[in-house]
């Protein structure tokens, strides 16, 4: 496939995050069901809301950029993605499998932020202020939310600790 100047490139990088978010959202929303932590489901939730906006957000650039013109495969953006669907039909323990959800979205999260990253410094090179803004907006939320999620597998970790040994 051949690109015609660097705003192909980024609106195809863009088409790719938004393919794939669409994508990770519905699964998402399987594990968010397959929750069985309070905790665990409050923060999916979370990355399910997170995620909508985002999907906005990239509509937003699309308004300030223009439909790209050159499509990608499939849109992954990092290594194929399962749907989530083998989360809910795993048969062990409620602790592990959420500690697995938890895991499961920490890797959609940090594929994202690799593609978010390369699509932010392709902006910055084509000095494209408003969709730099935009990118660096999603990009803060989600290393916030990256964060959330380790403080969380943490929690969860070490609540297993605790009830192992009690």
């Amino acid at each position: 496939m051949k690109m015609h100047s660097p705003s192909d490139l980024l609106g195809t990088r863009l088409l790719a995050i938004s393919n794939t978010a669409l994508d990770n959202q519905a699964t998402l929303i399987t594990m968010a069901d397959a929750a069985t932590s309070p905790a665990v489901r409050v923060e999916l939730d979370k990355a399910i809301e997170q995620s909508a906006t985002h999907l906005r957000r990239l509509d937003e650039i699309f308004d300030v950029i223009g439909p790209p013109r050159v499509t990608t495969g499939n849109g992954c953006i990092g290594r194929p993605m399962d749907t989530g669907a083998d989360w809910a039909s795993h048969t062990t323990g409620a602790r592990e499998r959420d500690t697995k959800l938890i895991a499961w979205t920490q890797r959609m999260l940090f594929d994202e932020i690799n593609a978010y990253c390369r699509a932010h410094e392709c902006a910055l090179e084509l000095q494209r202020d408003g969709v730099i803004g935009l990118l660096g907006q999603t990009l803060k939320e989600k290393y916030a939310l990256a964060k959330h999620l380790v403080t969380l597998s943490e929690f969860v970790r070490l609540r297993r600790a605790q009830l192992a040994s009690a």
